[in-house]
């Protein structure tokens, strides 16, 4: 059993192959929307695309060894000295791979030579009792 309306019987397939077209169209439109709702990420202000969130884990991870200079710099003098700002950034640059290592006294020779004299025989002294 079928059913049609007066204007099918009529002859007229146009109104069926219309109401097809529109079904088959919204289908296809449904379909792009939950493709586009499944690459997003909700957030609390709206929603973010995967790719654009990737793209800024990208940037962030470029720009993570960025050093930030700020328009003004307080000193101890108070006033703002850029000089000493680049002498403290060189100063933590080669410093960079330094090993600290607590428990040993700072030493107080008065010249560079001795301090790392100092240093040598301190290390020698806590290997030589690791391996002994």
């Amino acid at each position: 059993m079928s059913w049609t309306c007066t204007a099918c019987r009529g002859g007229s397939n146009d109104v069926i192959t219309e109401l097809k077209n529109a079904i088959f169209g919204l289908t296809k439109e449904i379909t792009e929307l939950k493709s586009q709702l499944a690459a997003s990420v909700p957030t609390e202000t709206g929603t973010y695309n995967y790719e654009e969130l990737i793209h800024e884990i990208e940037e962030r991870q470029s720009r993570r060894c960025n050093i930030v200079v700020p328009a003004s710099v307080p000193t101890e003098t108070g006033t703002y000295n850029y000089e000493e700002l680049i002498h403290e950034i060189e100063e933590r640059q080669s410093r960079r791979c330094n090993i600290v290592v607590q428990g040993i006294a700072e030493s107080t020779a008065p010249t560079k030579t001795e301090r790392h004299e100092y240093e040598k025989e301190s290390i020698s002294k806590i290997i030589k009792f690791l391996y002994r």
